[in-house]
């Protein structure tokens, strides 16, 4: 069984945002992070608007490292 994990680098005090205010990037997901989110959404059939949040949703741009056992990007 392969799995993914996720380590907090850094965690601010204080972890709320405005609505509209943008995460550093140190605190953005990874891009292989927010791709498995959004296909899980699709595979589940969630909304089509919750979908679309999350595409919105910016990331750091990192596509793990060479320890990640999947092939990038996901068909």
């Amino acid at each position: 069984v392969a799995s993914l994990t996720v380590e907090v680098i850094t965690s601010p005090a204080s972890a709320a945002l405005e609505s509209e205010e943008i995460l550093p990037e140190e605190r953005q997901p990874s891009e292989i992070y927010i791709t498995v989110i959004i296909k899980g959404a699709e595979e589940t059939k969630l909304p089509t608007s919750y979908i679309e949040k999350l595409k919105n949703i910016p990331h750091n741009g990192s596509k793990g490292g060479d320890d990640v056992p999947m092939k990038f990007p996901f068909n």
